[in-house]
């Protein structure tokens, strides 16, 4: 989903590392994005979508409190979740933009479209693999 917000991604590189300099929360946050972004590669690998769905929320939350995201692309994970997504997260630098989900099929993919575009959102369904 595209929530049609943010600034440009020197913006926010630059407050999320003001942020990362000021806060041991938002340093630890940041570190935890590698580890789950091996973890991620070895569930793609092994076709897992329900743990690589948990890395997505995982790695949203860390992404949280680093300050990438926004209310908006929390709502709108919250929203991908809610319509059936095994998981979502930002994409990008943050500070606004989009949002992906994972789904376990491609019929999953269009029911979450349309549960999600009434509410503003531009959608867009892919299939990777």
């Amino acid at each position: 989903v595209d929530t049609g917000e943010g600034p440009a991604t020197s913006t926010m590189v630059a407050t999320v590392a003001e942020r990362a300099h000021a806060s041991w929360a938002a340093r630890e946050a940041l570190d935890r994005l590698g580890a789950l972004a091996e973890d991620a590669v070895a569930q793609v690998r092994a076709r897992d979508r329900v743990s690589l769905g948990r890395t997505l929320d995982s790695a949203h939350a860390a992404l949280q409190v680093a300050g990438a995201s926004t209310p908006r692309l929390d709502a709108a994970c919250a929203m991908l979740r809610d319509a059936g997504c095994l998981g979502a997260k930002l994409s990008g630098a943050g500070g606004g933009g989009v949002a992906f989900g994972l789904v376990a099929d491609p019929d999953a993919a269009v029911r979450v479209c349309e549960a999600v575009r009434p509410l503003g959102l531009s959608t867009h369904a892919t299939t990777v693999g």
